[in-house]
């Protein structure tokens, strides 16, 4: 999978802070592995040799009968219903088992994902870190984020209420093209730079930087997992370092940022395929 590095992270950074050099917008830029692990995709689709042992042993009861004289013997008396149930219960736990194993390698289970579960799951994750990072964080409701789910291969673009007012989705299909052409080719942080510029453009159209202007939203990009601070893997007992006591923190309210069903209007969205 792609990741991001240091020398990434600092283009970016340093393309949100030129970007913002001429706008009162705060830009976000988050790129994340993955948005959701699936876990309830990999249960439903092991239910499925469960149900297959069922159903194959409604269709072949006398099949259940011949393994059960194979693993314990043909000089035993006929197998109760009592064993024969007990067998079958233990084929299907067994089918169960090997195939959630088998799904816990991400790539399957993310082929196995429908495409709509993917855009719904990236869009309630992107929303969940907007309302975290960039809703109403700035005096004029003008935070925007941009989310990239790599695993996915999704994209969001999503504005606060002073942005969405004054565009449409229409308006970041640019900034779309610019941020997934480059993604395609595996160039993560030049797409993301791509789109930053793009961004910028309307954002400095529509709302100009002032000369009293201050950066209100954490100037650097959050390309490592969301919500986990390097340090908190470093230091899993204690205090967290980062944790800042001010409440409008975005990394502290990053990592607490819950999944809220109330969804602002996505400026932007889209996914790709690898090239």
């Amino acid at each position: 999978m792609i990741e991001l590095t240091a020398e990434d992270r600092e283009k970016v950074g340093a393309a949100i802070a030129t970007a913002e050099g001429s706008t009162a917008g705060e830009i976000v830029a988050v790129a994340t592995p993955i948005s959701d692990p699936y876990h309830d995709v990999a249960l439903h689709w092991a239910l499925v040799p469960l149900f297959a042992v069922l159903a194959w042993a409604a269709w072949r009861p006398t099949a259940l009968v011949w393994w059960y004289d194979f693993l314990f013997g043909g000089w035993s008396p006929d197998p109760t219903m009592s064993q024969l149930l007990t067998l079958l219960m233990f084929f299907a736990a067994l089918k169960f088992t090997v195939a959630l194993l088998i799904l816990k390698w991400m790539p399957l289970r993310l082929f196995l994902t429908p495409a709509a579960t993917k855009h719904r799951r990236v869009r309630r994750r992107a929303i969940a870190i907007f309302k975290a990072a960039a809703e109403k964080r700035t005096a004029g409701k003008t935070g925007i984020l941009i989310y990239l789910s790599l695993a996915e291969r999704r994209a969001e673009i999503i504005g606060d209420e002073a942005i969405t007012s004054v565009t449409t989705p229409e308006t970041w299909g640019e900034a779309m093209h610019a941020l997934l052409a480059d993604v395609r080719e595996g160039r993560v942080a030049d797409g993301m730079v791509a789109a930053i510029e793009q961004i910028g453009v309307v954002l400095a159209e529509h709302f100009p930087r002032a000369a009293d202007d201050r950066n209100e939203i954490y100037p650097h990009p959050y390309p490592r997992r969301v919500g986990i601070c390097p340090a908190l893997r470093r230091r899993r007992g204690g205090r967290h370092p980062c944790r800042d006591r001010r409440q409008n923190h975005p990394r502290r309210a990053i990592a607490r940022a819950a999944e809220r069903p109330d969804l602002p209007r996505a400026a932007g969205r889209a996914g790709w395929r690898r090239g």
